[in-house]
């Protein structure tokens, strides 16, 4: 053994020289990311796009919808204005020929906002179920793929 161990020290500079490059590959395969950790990371970042992307979409959705909702009461404030006037209209002039008219202004009026009724019922229902699945987080894709909470 002392003998090898000899021999050993005639070599130190290249052992020492191979152990050297050995260390360094080592060092930078383990420095610099691998290919999967890079697809790893890939993987992570597209999730993350097409959760922020789902909870942009669901969010424009709820604005779209609180605007017809508001255009559609503003519409039926107009409706009811125009019902109260004609009702004002007829009231004064009662029994004539413009009364007839002003009933089926208000017939016509009756009917447009029953519309608007139903679409506000259809677009509250539309915003409320949107922003339920705001609440619920439904969008969180990373954490349903993952299995883990963010």
């Amino acid at each position: 053994m002392k003998e090898f161990i000899e021999q050993l020290k005639q070599y130190k500079e290249l052992v020492a020289m191979v152990a050297s490059i050995i260390f360094f590959a080592f060092f930078i395969a383990n420095y610099f990311a691998t290919n999967s950790a890079l697809e790893e990371a890939k993987a992570q970042i597209e999730l993350l796009n097409a959760e922020r992307e789902c909870r942009l979409g669901n969010r424009i959705t709820v604005a779209e919808s609180n605007s017809a909702i508001a255009a559609l009461e503003r519409e039926q404030i107009e409706k009811m204005r125009e019902k109260i006037e004609v009702q004002s209209t007829a009231a004064r002039k009662a029994n004539s020929i413009e009364e007839t008219f002003a009933r089926e202004r208000l017939e016509k009026i009756a009917a447009d906002l029953g519309r608007i009724d139903g679409d506000l019922k259809s677009l509250r229902s539309q915003s409320k179920q949107a922003n339920e699945y705001l609440i619920r987080n439904a969008c969180n894709t990373s954490a349903k793929q993952t299995g883990g909470e963010r």
